[in-house]
């Protein structure tokens, strides 16, 4: 990004919201109003403020973060566990937050991603067990990203859980359930893309 675009005129920006692709072209949001901000210098610049008030008062939650990495990694955490493994078992975010094992699967993924932020020099506020209650609570009938990809026979964001799956190892940092799950998620990915392959 830095490459096309001049770092003074980036804000940095991560959703939290979950939504639908009811029909081509039209995206349905259902749930979800977060939509914090940062600089990238990690200052309270006057920009960020006046785009904050604007969102604000259009309905979302869009506070200014001094230290945006954090909202990036409790991000990356959702990204991480809820996506690949509701991908690989068709199930909403409240099934893989009700049922023991999912839960259980869920909160080791997040804890290894916790573990490769740390390594980074990046504390999360939120805990493991506050993310899932909040999924749980907020986003239990929804169906994630990469779900819907399924469904729809799209290719997966395996670029996400990869990328993560790399910062692991660049910071020495222990992931195997990350690895396996990433496996997983890459071999469904390619069966995905020999299928749209053969359509055309």
């Amino acid at each position: 990004l830095r490459k096309n675009i001049r770092l003074e005129r980036i804000v940095g920006a991560i959703a939290f919201g979950a939504a639908s692709i009811t029909e081509p072209g039209v995206i349905h949001h259902t749930q979800g109003y977060g939509f914090p901000l940062g600089e990238p210098d990690r200052s309270q610049s006057e920009r960020a403020t006046w785009l904050s008030k604007i969102l604000i008062s259009a309905g979302f939650k869009a506070p200014v973060r001094p230290d945006f990495r954090e909202e990036i990694w409790l991000k990356l955490l959702g990204n991480l566990s809820f996506n690949p493994v509701s991908a690989l078992t068709g199930a909403t975010i409240g099934e893989l937050t009700q049922f023991d094992m999912s839960n259980e699967l869920c909160r080791t993924l997040m804890h290894e991603g916790q573990m490769i932020a740390q390594n980074l020099g990046c504390e999360l506020r939120a805990t493991i067990d506050r993310r899932m209650e909040k999924a749980q609570k907020s986003f239990s009938r929804h169906k994630t990203s990469m779900l819907q990809d399924v469904e729809n026979g799209k290719p997966l964001e395996v670029d996400i859980i990869n990328a993560v799956l790399e910062v692991s190892e660049l910071t020495n940092t222990d992931a195997p359930t990350i690895s396996a799950i990433a496996k997983c998620t890459n071999l469904l990915n390619h069966v995905i893309e020999n299928k749209i392959k053969s359509r055309l």
